[in-house]
């Protein structure tokens, strides 16, 4: 397994895990509401009806990008007009903008607008909002920007909207432990924000897992949050064996246990993890197309398999794939269509 440059643990199956985690939280309405209030502009926040704020079960989400995104959206009303309005929560973890982010909330939006014409309603507005948990600087780029050499004469052409960004690292530790004690949300930023800092981590642990009445009312939360919590962190057992010889809790104590046995029994902790992670579950989740993207051919189909599998996301036929970028051959493109 790799690590950021902060020390916490990066790749796949923390990816995995982290997307799981925020998509868990968000769709308990609680934490969806705390997430929009205290960490988005306050200028929209201010005219959104939270009283009607509720949980869109629908999954607009084609199972092409069902690997790479969580599906969690909100419909609730503009005060004032009472216009209904939809919110896309989307987890990002990369460093850099991601085309990915356009083309996934402009699938929200097909979703949304489509089923809008079926039951003969207005279009609704959709409001994207991105929760970036990386490190670097995000510099938004426009949509038009992923063309290249594009004329100003066909920029009218492009669509163009706008997302929400909000970054953990542009969240301050102390608006964080401002949030009321026993919030979920609030051991959750705190994790994200605090995570990668061992002595940190040590000498607060009690802020990170000490079991609340909004834990014992959702247990399954809760257990999500602790093997996110092992993973994120890159514990060893040693030091998870100290940190549970400040928790005084006996139920604490057992479901923290619990996970670490899991964690253990599953490969993720210790000497195991990088050869599970970074080998045996990649493998297994790529399938046939590590063969492909071997060795140097790695390095001269990497940039056009990013773009190919932008165009895979969109549903775009393989001939047009295959024809539209010379040397991304056509027997990997089907093989990334069976994965």
């Amino acid at each position: 397994m790799s690590k950021t440059s902060s020390g916490s643990p990066s790749g796949p199956k923390t990816h995995h895990i982290a997307d799981k985690m925020f998509k868990s939280a968000m769709q308990v309405r609680e934490n969806a509401v705390a997430l929009l209030q205290n960490f988005v502009d306050p200028v929209l926040t201010a005219k959104i009806n939270f009283d009607k704020l509720t949980l869109d079960d629908t999954a607009y989400i084609n199972k092409r990008f069902k690997a790479h995104y969580s599906d969690v959206v909100y419909r609730t009303t503009w005060k004032e007009e009472e216009v209904e309005i939809f919110i896309a929560l989307l987890w990002e973890h990369k460093s850099q903008p991601s085309l990915h982010i356009y083309l996934q909330h402009l699938n929200y939006m097909l979703g949304i607008w489509t089923r809008d014409i079926q039951n003969k309603k207005p279009l609704a507005v959709v409001i994207p909002l991105v929760f970036y948990q990386g490190e670097k600087a995000w510099e938004t780029r426009l949509f038009r920007s992923y063309f290249d050499h594009l004329p100003v004469e066909l920029e009218r052409f492009i669509p163009q909207f706008d997302y929400v960004m909000t970054a953990v690292r542009e969240i301050s530790l102390e608006k964080i432990l401002g949030l009321p004690k026993g919030m979920f949300l609030r051991r959750l930023m705190l994790t994200y924000k605090k995570a990668a800092d061992k002595a940190y981590v040590k000498k607060n642990v009690g802020e990170f897992i000490e079991l609340t009445d909004e834990d014992l009312s959702d247990d399954h939360l809760y257990a999500i949050f602790v093997e996110y919590f092992l993973e994120i962190t890159d514990l060893s057992e040693s030091e998870i064996a100290e940190l549970l010889d400040q928790i005084h809790s006996t139920t604490m104590k057992a479901k923290v246990m619990s996970t670490a046995d899991h964690l253990r029994a599953a490969g993720r902790l210790e000497g195991k993890r990088e050869g599970i992670l970074e080998g045996m579950l990649e493998g297994m989740l790529e399938g046939k197309r590590e063969g492909i993207l071997e060795g140097k051919r790695e390095g001269e189909l990497k940039e056009k398999l990013e773009v190919a599998k932008s165009m895979w996301l969109l549903d775009q036929p393989v001939e047009i794939i295959a024809a539209g970028y010379q040397g991304l051959c056509r027997e990997s493109t089907r093989m990334d269509r069976r994965v």
